[in-house]
This record gives structure tokens, C-alpha cells and sequence, in this order.
């Protein structure tokens, strides 16, 4: 039976939607990490690495109904990194895989404990002292609001009708 969503919560829609995690991982752990920036300076403990693969954007572009922009990368956090209140540079929402960690999100109205979810990444929100490394596997969407992407798989996955 499919898990019943009266309306979508603000700032985070936690999923359960599986990918390879072993096999990202072993992606992850291969490819060269970037320095991340943040107002023109480096965010410590902060690295990234971009990633296209065909075959798993076409099944993510199908699944999640994306439209317009969007881009992957893995992110690696170290252990004590600490990511201030901010918003995402540029996007309006993401899909995210933890693949390690368990530390929450805040929002400033809730923290969230999530294996896989959808952000609104245009709300304010933070990652205070991480207790061990974080990996993520994310896709950030520069077109999509995040109601338009969590509704979407609210609708497809989920029993979810929205009011008019």
C-alpha cells in the first residue's frame, strides 16, 4: 500500500527511492574531487566531484519528471565540517542520496533525518559539525521549484491528490 501524503512539507519530502549505492560508491571514490567556494571563499572540509553517466540521468529524468537544468556531482564532507545557514548557489531544489552519515539538515524550522529526500534549496538551512564524513549523491535542479519536483513523485510514488 502506498504511503498516504496529505500535502507536501515544507523544505524536505524524505523518499524512499533506491540507486546502486554500491556502485556509486565505488564511482564516487574514482573521481577527482574539487575545492567548493562559497562568496569566494573555500568552504573547509567541502569537495565535490561532477559526474554524467547517460543511463542513470535518463532513469532520474524519468522517475523525477525533471525539466529544464540540472546537474550531478557527489559531495564529500569531512567529519567537523560545518555549513553555516545558507542557500544553494543557483538552484531551486535537489534530490539527494546520503551514501555515509547520518547527521540531520536544519531548516529553520525543523531538522530532518533522512536516508534519500527532496530539498527546497532555496531556504535557508545548514549542516552544523558533522559527527563523521558525510558522502552525498545529489542532483541539483536550477529549473524546478522544489513543490513542482516533490509533487511530482508525490504523484507518481506516493498516494498524493492535492487540493484545489
Amino acid at each position: 500500500m502506498l504511503p498516504k501524503l496529505e500535502k507536501i512539507p515544507s523544505n524536505c519530502l524524505i523518499i524512499k527511492y533506491e540507486l546502486d549505492r554500491e556502485y556509486l560508491e565505488k564511482v564516487a571514490y574514482t573521481l577527482p574531487r574539487k575545492k567548493f567556494y562559497y562568496k569566494g571563499k573555500e568552504v573547509w572540509g567541502y569537495h565535490y566531484a561532477p559526474w554524467n553517466n547517460d543511463e542513470v540521468e535518463k532513469e532520474l529524468k524519468s522517475t523525477f519528471n525533471l525539466r529544464g537544468r540540472y546537474n550531478i556531482k557527489f559531495i564529500f564532507l569531512r567529519p567537523a565540517t560545518n555549513l553555516d545557514w545558507h542557500v544553494d548557489k543557483g538552484t531551486k531544489s535537489a534530490i539527494i542520496w546520503k551514501m555515509s552519515g547520518d547527521d540531520p539538515i536544519h531548516y529553520r524550522d525543523k531538522k530532518y533525518y533522512y536516508d534519500t529526500a527532496i530539498l527546497d534549496t532555496t531556504k535557508e538551512h545548514k549542516v552544523p559539525g558533522l559527527a563523521s564524513e558525510r558522502v552525498l549523491f545529489k542532483l541539483s535542479c536550477f529549473d524546478m521549484p522544489y513543490e513542482e519536483l516533490a509533487s511530482n513523485f508525490a504523484k507518481k510514488y506516493m498516494y498524493y491528490e492535492p487540493k484545489n
